[in-house]
């Protein structure tokens, strides 16, 4: 059959073709697949990220305050009580433990306030075991290891700070009536926290100033030798040519010695009067009436107290680098008295205060000392007096005031009286 054309049904006729190659040409549109991959991606974009939004809702909510409590940092010779928030799912001992150990906040440490638990130590665990109902329960507070770690090269001031962490956390339990006695785990060692009772010694023993006392640098000037308790052997002349009853008068007339200061002996009121005198006049402090120190009292001028702001009235105004307070009224001095003030590491800070609380004898929890005649000004910060009154700055950051003229310091300082501080 030569000439025939092939049999037709494994060949499709032009027909069957043509109509066929159309559908294959109206495949899925590219555009469209990646229009609709584009609203899938912003779609799941969308919802990842409220997913997102509604995780961060959830992880930075607001705590929720149901109530406070008070904890206590040292501030100068005392500590000082401020409150912190107790959160929703905290127990009051838990919350005060978390204050405490996250020490003061920037605005607090401004007023002087302090802490000595080191930064960085956190509350592992609090527990209370016993009859709350009764007032016997016991706290047992696990602390990480620095609580016990110095932080302070001087054993003295180290045993200081350590006992001062634990008098810290003492007066911050003690709030707690139904708490009757309190530990503090750290570092593998159990310590007892002492009670309000035992932090507070007893009132009834005289007065005793007893802080501790720096050793001066070589480089300080030798202390006087006389103490608040020995007077040296009256003397008849100086050792300049001008008798003690003549410097006497003379350091009256000036504003460092009271009338009644003026007794004819070189006793340690006298001393303490001729160091301020040699302070203000820029001569060595050593409390002796030498030559120059005599040629001085001869030709000088009382101090002259800076002007201040309130003008009238009564302000006490302290220079640190000369040792001295000088005591105003109406602008005019009353008297000016030799003062010992804080040390390198506890310098007494500078300002303008006002004295905000007096107290005839104040136990220093810090110090484990008494300081009478307080007068505080700034925090815990005071005039107060003290047994010895160096040569140079030997306190915590107090104001020492040598014990004749404390009781007067303390009468001409009435609350409210503006402190300046330069």
């Amino acid at each position: 059959m030569t000439g025939q054309h092939p049999e037709p049904h494994y060949r499709p006729s032009n027909h069957h073709e043509h109509a066929h190659q159309p559908q294959r040409r109206r495949g899925v549109n590219p555009w469209l697949v990646v229009a609709v991959l584009l609203v899938a991606l912003v779609a799941a974009g969308v919802w990842v990220g409220w997913r997102g939004v509604e995780a961060r809702k959830v992880k930075t909510a607001p705590k929720v305050v149901i109530g406070s409590v008070g904890v206590f940092f040292p501030s100068g010779e005392k500590y000082e009580r401020v409150s912190r928030p107790v959160y929703e799912g905290q127990t009051q001992v838990e919350a005060a433990m978390s204050g405490l150990v996250a020490g003061p906040t920037p605005d607090e440490i401004k007023k002087g306030l302090g802490t000595d638990i080191p930064f960085g130590t956190k509350v592992d665990s609090v527990k209370l075991e016993g009859d709350a109902a009764k007032g016997k329960e016991r706290a047992t507070v696990d602390l990480s290891d620095s609580f016990v770690e110095a932080t302070s090269r001087d054993a003295g001031d180290a045993k200081r700070e350590f006992e001062s962490r634990l008098d810290q956390v003492g007066y911050t339990m003690a709030q707690f009536k139904q708490v009757s006695a309190s530990e503090v785990k750290s570092g593998g060692k159990t310590l007892a926290v002492p009670t309000v009772a035992q932090i507070e010694k007893p009132t009834q023993p005289e007065p005793a100033t007893s802080e501790p006392v720096a050793a001066p640098s070589k480089s300080a000037p030798s202390a006087s030798p006389a103490s608040a308790s020995g007077a040296v052997p009256a003397a008849s002349k100086s050792g300049s040519g001008m008798s003690i009853t003549q410097a006497q008068h003379r350091l009256v007339t000036l504003k460092y010695l009271p009338s009644e200061g003026v007794t004819g002996k070189n006793d340690y009121r006298t001393q303490q009067a001729v160091m301020a005198f040699q302070a203000w006049q820029g001569l060595q402090r050593d409390g002796t009436i030498g030559p120059a120190t005599s040629a001085a009292l001869g030709t000088a001028q009382a101090p002259a107290p800076k002007a201040v702001p309130e003008g009238t009235g009564r302000n006490a105004q302290v220079y640190r680098d000369k040792g001295v307070a000088l005591f105003v009224q109406d602008g005019a001095l009353v008297r000016a008295v030799h003062v010992s003030t804080g040390k390198p590491g506890y310098a007494t800070p500078a300002g303008t205060f006002a004295v905000y609380q007096k107290e005839l004898k104040h136990w220093s929890t810090q110090y484990n000392c008494w300081l009478p005649y307080a007068s505080f000004f700034n925090g815990g910060y005071a005039f107060h007096q003290y047994e010895e009154i160096p040569p140079y700055p030997g306190s915590h950051g107090c104001c020492r005031v040598p014990a004749p003229e404390a009781p007067w310091v303390y009468q001409f300082l009435v609350m409210k009286t503006p402190v300046h501080v330069y």
